[in-house]
């Protein structure tokens, strides 16, 4: 369980860092358009923002729930240190 809440972890740490490129990938995108792209513009950068808060909110509970498990396997190990005693 404890290996498993560090790996969920890293895997979220990892899809922040992917998150954060991409975004600065698609932010440096806006800059090639027109004026006359405006409709356009706001979308994307609508799309952006949304998609921005749906998957830092995923990673920020994948992130909460590898916390959980890893404080799980220390209480359980904590109680089982007790019960010896």
């Amino acid at each position: 369980m404890k290996f498993l809440g560090y790996f969920l972890k890293g895997v979220s740490i990892f899809i922040l860092i992917g998150l954060v490129f991409s975004t600065i990938s698609a932010i440096k995108r806006i800059g090639n358009h027109t004026d006359e792209d405006a409709a356009f513009i706001s979308g994307y950068i609508f799309g952006i923002v949304l998609g921005v808060l749906g998957m830092g909110w995923a990673t920020f509970s994948l992130f909460k729930y590898g916390n959980k498990l890893i404080a799980k396997a220390n209480l359980k190990r904590e109680i089982s240190t007790i019960g010896k005693e």
